[in-house]
């Protein structure tokens, strides 16, 4: 791809997600949002195709707020269409479901009430439905084979409770447990897990 090519295809995508974000916030019932929203291409993204941030602004007068929405510039051309779209749709809201928790019906953002971490919760999943899309993950490049990305190994414990396959659990529990802080017992057979159970090491993908 020339330098030109390069250049318009993300300018074109770019003005694409801008429209989809213009459609679902439109849909959602906050048009004005878009006026403080923008958009970027992220050089570092090499798992995730996009994110989006939502900030109140405490000094500002008009809306106070913004919303950033980031694009992979390494996965975006591997992915479809409809991908890119449900993409854009799914950061939008991100933006979209803070905001109008805190949106005052003058159209102004109430800076004393806390702004709830909606992460992918019924908050931003009820966005997502209105759009007739599911609220799932959108991208499945697998960016490891495309030589882009890593795979995301993590290392955990696995106690030996009783269970066919165990109890697993993160570093931070497993040390937990062997300085003798906390007790569990494993969701499937109940079996008290401490630190006088066997453990293996391994990593989960």
């Amino acid at each position: 791809m020339s330098p030109a090519d390069f250049l318009s295809f993300y300018k074109e995508q770019e003005s694409l997600v801008k429209g989809a974000t213009q459609k679902a916030y439109d849909k959602w019932g906050c048009p004005e949002l878009l006026d403080t929203t923008t958009f970027e291409w992220n050089k570092r993204f090499k798992n995730r195709a996009a994110d989006a941030c939502f900030t109140r602004l405490e000094n500002s007068f008009n809306i106070g707020c913004k919303g950033v929405i980031r694009m992979s510039i390494d996965i975006w051309p591997h992915m479809g269409e409809q991908e890119r779209y449900e993409t854009a749709v799914h950061e939008a809201a991100h933006i979209a479901a803070p905001y109008l928790s805190v949106r005052k019906s003058d159209g102004t953002v109430c800076m004393s009430r806390r702004v709830p971490n909606f992460g992918h919760g019924i908050g931003w999943k009820q966005l997502m439905w209105k759009m007739g899309l599911e609220a799932t993950r959108c991208h499945s490049v697998d960016t490891f084979a495309l030589g882009i990305g890593k795979r995301r190994q993590t290392v955990r414990f696995t106690y030996q409770c009783g269970c066919d396959k165990g109890m697993w659990c993160s570093p931070k529990t497993h040390e937990k447990i062997q300085k003798g802080w906390v007790t569990f017992k494993c969701k499937k057979g109940r079996h008290l897990v401490d630190r006088g159970t066997p453990f293996t090491k391994g990593l989960k993908e």
